[in-house]
């Protein structure tokens, strides 16, 4: 039996608080099996739209561990990207139209490129297509009617730069962008061709016409949408079909709980209460009403990458003698090899679950003196 109406009414507040101390994908799995009512309920209806694929597994996940004992089976709710979403139920509005692979769509640009040889001379034509592909795309995903004319293009660019009067350097840009993407719009379509942006926005402004009264959406991590997909968001939150999952700025704590911690990290998070900077003095002028030593961690100011890993390395060890459990969180990949390093050397093993890249292999090092080779017509040096 699918869930009622009046079952699934609890599910249609516009946005949905998660406590920030709560894990979001766990606090959507419970929600939805709190607000079912059914001991076998179907969520067949139901659509959970995640910010990123790989977090379909931790949510089916999170969903097998609320599940109650008594429950033999459920139908679960379909989980994924809105554009795994949108490709798996949304037609374009051409489908006779080709979509064409990134290689193809590069070849395609530069040939659009040769028809205008005044615009880039000594430009390196793949690095220049490569740039302004990125840019279009970002422009498309986040701009509606932007290059409705070559006049309202430029205003946009003089507002967004804060410039009152039109720079020859800006009407030179904008007037080569302006060009290019018409150009490029004209090439496509007088191919019968899309690229994965120009589908994927296709079939992102048909999806409202598919789906019916009965479907319902659960939105995770809204800020991390463009504008467009925002919008398509908004209107199913506008016709009562959707809720957006956010979590809360601030820690509740009672007077109990309480600490300098939960204090740092509402005043961290209060995005909307001012600057960065006028919080943190905000927070420095507040009176000590616990000690500092309540701070659940530390910083320490390196003056080189040497020395800031120096330090992590000296402190892995200190708390491994103590019998701590260590993670290390870190999106730079040359300092975490550098660690792994040391740390190997003094007998401590880690779990990188990063890995390595693929520019470190011992292949891709041959490869690319290959490469160089070619780049610069065999000489000595990449050779040897």
């Amino acid at each position: 039996m699918k869930i009622s109406h009046d079952e699934t009414s609890s599910l249609r507040a516009p946005v949905i608080e998660v406590p920030a101390h709560r894990n979001i994908l766990q606090y959507t799995a419970e929600h939805i099996l709190n607000t079912s009512g059914d001991a076998s309920p179907d969520f067949s209806d139901l659509s959970v739209l995640l910010p990123h694929s790989h977090a379909s597994e931790q949510f089916n996940l999170a969903l097998s561990r609320s599940l109650d004992s008594s429950t033999s089976a459920i139908i679960p709710p379909w989980s994924g990207t809105l554009k795994s979403w949108v490709k798996q139920f949304v037609d374009n509005e051409h489908p006779d139209h080709q979509i064409i692979s990134e290689q193809s769509r590069q070849l395609l640009f530069i040939e659009a490129l040769q028809l205008h040889p005044g615009l880039f001379k000594e430009e390196n034509k793949w690095q220049v297509t490569q740039a302004l592909l990125g840019l279009f795309d970002e422009l498309s995903l986040n701009q509606q009617n932007l290059f409705a004319s070559e006049e309202e293009w430029q205003l946009q660019l003089q507002q967004a730069y804060g410039i009152e009067h039109p720079h020859e350097h800006l009407l030179y840009e904008s007037k080569l962008v302006h060009t290019l993407w018409h150009a490029w719009k004209k090439q496509l379509s007088e191919n019968k061709l899309y690229d994965e942006t120009g589908d994927y926005l296709s079939r992102l402004s048909n999806a409202c016409t598919v789906i019916d009264e009965q479907q319902f959406f659960l939105v995770i991590g809204f800020s991390s949408y463009t504008k467009t997909e925002q919008s398509f968001i908004q209107n199913l939150v506008g016709r009562k079909q959707c809720s957006i999952i956010a979590v809360t700025d601030t820690i509740e704590t009672t007077s109990s709980e309480h600490t300098v911690f939960s204090d740092f990290i509402n005043e961290t998070f209060s995005y909307r209460t001012g600057s960065i900077k006028s919080r943190a003095l905000r927070y420095r002028n507040q009176p000590p009403e616990k000690s500092s030593t309540d701070m659940l961690f530390s910083t320490y100011l390196a003056s080189n990458e040497e020395e800031q890993i120096r330090a992590i390395d000296y402190h892995v060890r200190l708390n491994t003698l103590e019998g701590k459990r260590i993670a290390i969180i870190s999106e730079d990949r040359k300092l975490s090899r550098r660690l792994r390093a040391l740390l190997e050397r003094a007998g401590i093993q880690l779990q990188d679950n990063a890995g390595w890249s693929l520019a470190t292999t011992q292949a891709a090092s041959i490869i690319e003196r290959w490469l160089q080779c070619i780049e610069e017509d065999f000489s000595a040096y990449p050779l040897l």
